[in-house]
């Protein structure tokens, strides 16, 4: 409306209320303090709640003890891939197991070559040094003449038995490592072994593992979705 329309001319634009319509206003603010005051009415009149237990009818009673549950209840969400993943990772496991007793037994054993090897061959050598030492000793009483022949072949013996003592000994090294190699290579060999079967049973654990539990998961998704 403009401010030049007259205002007469212009008021039978807008609603005229009727008799109903004020009727039904009221009723509706009539409803509306009702409600708010039924409201207030139970939160003043609320009594609180008891925590006492109520039994129902199809409550049974029970012992504090735990119910004992049965091992194959334990698998009852594994089909038969599961069963078979499950046999191929306790077949790993008892390999593994194989493995790693066989490394500590071959740990062992290059242990105790290096004992012999350290006390063993070295007691030994000395054992002959000190006697061929004591043999081959120039120091004599006095009184004895001594024979520049017989002083020659003490000397020529002395070298001899040293370079004989430096080839034993060059010999037993070689020996020594050859089997401490190859011991070695076996443990590398195990290792590599344990680390295989280690990640395929982890594998297969698992894949059995999840299978399981996805199948959990719906049953009580459905459970859920009936209650």
């Amino acid at each position: 409306m403009s401010y030049r329309q007259p205002l007469l001319q212009a008021s039978h634009k807008f609603p005229i209320a009727t008799a109903s319509d004020d009727a039904v206003n009221n009723g509706n603010k009539k409803q509306l303090v009702t409600n708010s005051f039924t409201n207030w009415r139970r939160y003043f009149s609320r009594k609180k709640d008891s925590n006492t237990y109520i039994k129902l009818d199809d409550d049974t009673k029970r012992s504090d003890k735990d119910e004992a549950v049965d091992v194959l209840r334990l698998f009852q969400f594994a089909d038969r891939l599961d069963f078979v993943l499950m046999l191929l990772a306790l077949c790993l496991m008892l390999f593994h197991t194989v493995c790693i007793l066989a490394s500590l037994v071959l740990f062992g054993r290059v242990t105790g070559l290096f004992a012999i090897q350290s006390f063993g061959d070295n007691c030994y050598d000395q054992r002959q040094n000190s006697i061929i030492a004591i043999k081959n000793n120039n120091t004599y009483p006095e009184g004895i003449e001594l024979n520049i022949f017989n002083n020659v072949s003490s000397h020529e013996m002395h070298h001899n038995s040293d370079a004989v003592l430096l080839s034993t000994l060059a010999t037993s090294m070689s020996s020594f490592r050859k089997k401490v190699m190859d011991i070695v290579y076996w443990l590398f060999i195990i290792g590599a072994v344990e680390f295989l079967l280690g990640s395929i049973e982890n594998f297969l654990w698992t894949i059995s593992t999840k299978r399981q539990i996805c199948r959990m998961s719906v049953s009580i998704f459905r459970s859920l979705v009936q209650r």
